[in-house]
């Protein structure tokens, strides 16, 4: 177990931080800059004032947190900490023990300081490596041991299955406000009720959000039309993706034969998450809950059967690597071998010293006629769930909760996204526009987070260069609505 541990109290208007750490170290709600202040420039309409002017603050957000006095409470968070390097961050973006100069880490204080003041509370992080199995456990013993939790979705979709977390929709909070993601007010209720939420509070969720890179280098040498002109025209497409990075490839090492690492392709993608979001950003999922609170979901057999024709036999091309590990991908990308390549987010900071340019686009539409880029959240990063057993004063529970979404919102997002993400990463302005049409256009499917493999048994004839997504469909359709139905008949029957 690893346990972090922060204390802020407030005495004489005064900050005391007390440290404790044991610790390693990668829906979001919205994503903009914020200004902290603005200049007030006074004129009288016949002689300018020349004398000098004061600086009026502008309003913040978190001008508008209420102060309370909660007596130094301390609020306890359980996080996803398995040793893994990415896992640090699920702790870290809680809680970090001092000021470094990092932006991410020096927003993190600056946020717990500021509710420090305002709510006179303290911050507690346990990491640990199964949430989940932690949880239960406290839950069981009616141990009021968490505030929230955070843990992967697959597990936070078991967890409230079990009963044992809060509806989210029980506090007083109004998770209209930008600072909550809609995106997931929409995609996880099951019936109004909320048991996985979403906001400004986890960066971690923008670091798991999939888009593309490309080689801004090799779209000139091959005379390639302006990628951002088409994502921002409503035409980047399947078929222009599939056209374009068909225009590429070349053997590197001239020995008669293409290998990734070696040579040079138009596309690349590992075969897990990268291969599943094909069916987000083709819009072809739309599962709902009937008011009865049966599962419907629209199989659109024609246009899933349109994509399957396109996408599958470009994926077997001769210039396209559609199962290489994520990370040996990287490396060829930076080698200047790899002409676009499917990510997550938080793979940008591992190009920050590749010497050509590169540009961020979302993943292509279906075609013209779709409304909107789609990406969803991975499952690689956490949910936010309130324990079950977290009923001693909902009061608290919500000033809380909703003064830390604030709070991050007008602190920990312009630090990352601003700062973090494009000044230090991203090498031109249209790609910042490109980040945020990518984090504008996230989703959430329930159905995915259940745990279902009906997605993973229709990806792999995508891979495999087979057409046939009518009769796996057929296979798995009644298994998986039969799966999902049964978690959403144990989110309905609890008392959650």
């Amino acid at each position: 177990m690893v346990i972090v541990i922060f204390i802020i109290m407030k005495a004489d208007k005064k900050v005391f931080l007390a440290l404790s750490l044991i610790a390693l170290m990668g829906t979001f709600a919205s994503c903009q800059t914020i200004k902290d202040t603005k200049t007030a420039k006074d004129t009288d309409t016949a002689v300018q004032n020349t004398e000098p002017t004061e600086t009026a603050a502008e309003p913040k957000m978190t001008d508008g947190i209420k102060e309370k006095d909660y007596q130094g409470y301390t609020f306890t968070y359980l996080a996803h900490g398995n040793g893994l390097g990415i896992a640090s961050r699920f702790a870290d973006e809680m809680w970090v023990p001092e000021e470094t100069g990092d932006v991410i880490n020096d927003a993190v204080v600056q946020r717990n300081r500021l509710l420090a003041d305002k709510l006179n509370i303290s911050i507690a992080v346990e990491a640990v490596e199964d949430p989940q199995k932690t949880l239960r456990s406290t839950v069981l013993a009616n141990d009021n041991a968490y505030d929230m939790a955070g843990d992967y979705k697959v597990s936070s979709v078991t967890m409230a299955a079990e009963g044992l977390v809060r509806d989210w929709n029980t506090l007083p909070i109004d998770y209209t406000q930008p600072w909550w993601s809609q995106g997931a007010r929409s995609g996880l209720s099951v019936l109004d009720r909320q048991y996985l939420m979403s906001g400004s509070i986890l960066i971690s969720e923008i670091d798991d959000t999939l888009a593309m890179i490309y080689n801004k280098t090799i779209a000139e040498t091959h005379d390639i039309e302006d990628i951002y002109s088409l994502v921002e025209d409503g035409q980047w497409t399947l078929d222009r993706f599939i056209s374009i990075c068909s225009e590429i490839s070349g053997d590197l090492n001239g020995d008669g034969k293409m290998q990734a690492g070696d040579d040079l392709f138009g596309y690349i993608q590992d075969p897990n998450s990268m291969t599943y979001n094909w069916f987000f950003a083709c819009d072809l999922l739309h599962g709902a809950i009937d008011d009865d609170g049966t599962y419907q979901f629209h199989f659109d057999a024609e246009r899933t059967q349109n994509m399957f024709d396109m996408l599958s036999p470009f994926l077997k091309s001769s210039n396209v690597v559609s199962d290489l590990d994520l990370y040996e991908g990287l490396t060829y990308f930076k080698e200047n071998k790899i002409f676009c390549y499917a990510i997550i987010l938080r793979n940008l900071e591992m190009l920050r010293d590749m010497d050509l340019n590169f540009g961020v686009i979302p993943y292509p539409k279906m075609d013209a006629a779709q409304a909107q880029y789609i990406t969803h959240v991975g499952g690689a990063s956490p949910i936010l769930t309130i324990p079950k057993t977290n009923i001693e004063d909902d009061e608290r529970l919500s000033s809380i909760l909703d003064a830390m979404a604030i709070a991050s919102y007008e602190i920990m997002i312009p630090a990352y996204y601003e700062t973090a993400l494009k000044d230090k990463v991203v090498r031109d302005p249209q790609s910042t526009e490109m980040l945020d049409i990518i984090l504008a256009s996230r989703s959430y499917d329930l159905s995915y987070y259940c745990g279902v493999g009906v997605i993973q048994a229709c990806s792999a004839p995508l891979r495999t260069g087979s057409n046939n997504v009518a009769s796996t469909w057929a296979k798995h359709e009644k298994g998986y609505i039969k799966q999902i139905q049964k978690t959403i008949d144990k989110l309905l029957s609890g008392d959650t």
